[in-house]
């Protein structure tokens, strides 16, 4: 069986619980931080940029 999960600390914990079985993190990055509809324009992607990096994530990763 598959197992899709959001986080790495979370794929570890369930690879523990059911050994053996294929888990798969899927890194997703919309659900946090600032968003606005229109999301590409350049205040939005400027804000998500400070947002993730005072979070401490490498930049090109967001």
């Amino acid at each position: 069986m598959l197992h899709l999960v959001n986080g790495d600390c979370f794929a570890d914990r369930l690879r523990e619980v059911v050994p053996g079985e294929d888990v798969l993190v899927w890194r997703e990055a919309l659900y946090e931080g600032p968003i606005s509809a229109a999301f590409t324009d350049p205040a939005t992607r400027e804000a998500r940029q400070r947002y993730f990096t005072e979070k401490g994530v490498p930049e090109g990763l967001f």
